[in-house]
């Protein structure tokens, strides 16, 4: 043995045998010293925060406890098959660590050895955790024109935590639409919506949330609004009473638009003009009543009737033959 483990020994063995009692000594005269600390043991892994990890465990209880400098600690991401060193020694005796910056969605497993001027103990029990996620998912409703939803969920949510998610919507435009916060036990659901409109600008909606002011996703969506308006039309009909109705539909349009009917006689002379707003899936419908539809329609004939879509101008014809 050399003379600086003789020396290293004599110092162990020194505190050993100052740390014991009157029985404790005299039975460490006649029994075999253990140098090497027994392995720390009730090993427990818990997320405190969406991408940290906080480990807790019990001191070995050997008497070489005294001895200790550290704990190295070690973590896995393949359930245990290989590990790498995270510390190879704290440099003190606390029976915790947090082990932060970890990747979200990740299960992480530990083990953790004690460790004296000596060596370093056998592992003790493996713990296991798995980090935060956060996903969400947005599209416009083919049910509603221009209502822009979106969806998420906190995957392994931060327990005892406010579990607070940030939710925003970015117009394509660069305009802060919606702002809101979802206060919930663990937002394994939450949602919002918004109704866009023209101002907006074309190009793609931004929608980031922010999981407990750590993690962060986004998605992007193409505006309902990209291509421009088409004009669809449906029924022109004539009643028997004389009154009449025209509908139809704006393709690219949103819900509440308003568009006008404008009636031109075979001269191409304006007789009446009527302004409606589009339901929920910009379907537009004008009813001339028999009163009006004297006035609009005077003569039996050829009518030309010219829908315009009024937020962006856009006009579309069909031919009416109106009969009294």
């Amino acid at each position: 043995m050399r003379k600086t483990s003789l020396i290293t020994y004599s110092i162990i063995l020194f505190a050993l045998l100052t740390s014991l009692s009157i029985t404790q000594y005299a039975n460490a005269q006649i029994l075999p010293i253990s140098i090497i600390t027994q392995p720390p043991t009730d090993l427990q892994a818990n997320l405190s925060a969406p991408s940290t990890v906080t480990l807790s465990w019990t001191a070995p209880s050997s008497l070489t406890h005294v001895l200790l400098t550290g704990y190295k600690i070690e973590r896995s991401t393949d359930g245990g098959n290989t590990w790498s060193v995270i510390v190879a020694n704290t440099g003190n005796t606390s029976t915790t660590y947090a082990d932060s910056g970890l990747v979200s969605g990740t299960t992480y497993t530990y083990r953790v050895s004690a460790v004296n001027p000596v060596g370093t103990s056998t592992p003790s029990n493996t713990a296991s955790a798995t980090t935060s996620s956060i996903d969400i998912s947005a599209q416009f409703w083919n049910c509603c024109y221009g209502l822009f939803k979106m969806i998420g969920a906190v995957h392994n949510p931060v327990l005892g935590d406010g579990n607070q998610v940030h939710v925003q919507f970015y117009a394509p435009n660069g305009q802060l639409v919606l702002d809101d916060n979802h206060l919930c036990s663990s937002c394994s659901y939450f949602e919002d919506s918004i109704g866009i409109t023209r101002d907006q600008g074309k190009g793609n909606y931004t929608v980031v949330a922010t999981y407990d002011n750590e993690l962060v996703t986004k998605t992007e969506v193409p505006s309902w609004i990209n291509n421009d308006p088409v004009i669809r039309f449906g029924n022109a009909q004539e009643y028997n009473d004389g009154s009449v109705s025209l509908n139809g539909g704006i393709t690219n349009g949103l819900g509440g638009e308003p568009a006008s009917l404008t009636i031109l006689d075979s001269n191409g002379s304006t007789t009446a003009t009527y302004t409606v707003y589009t339901n929920i899936q910009a379907i537009f419908e004008f009813s001339v009543n028999a009163t009006s539809a004297a006035q609009a329609f005077p003569t039996s004939g050829d009518y030309t009737l010219v829908v315009t879509h009024i937020p962006t101008g856009i006009s579309a014809s069909t031919t009416f033959t109106y009969t009294r």
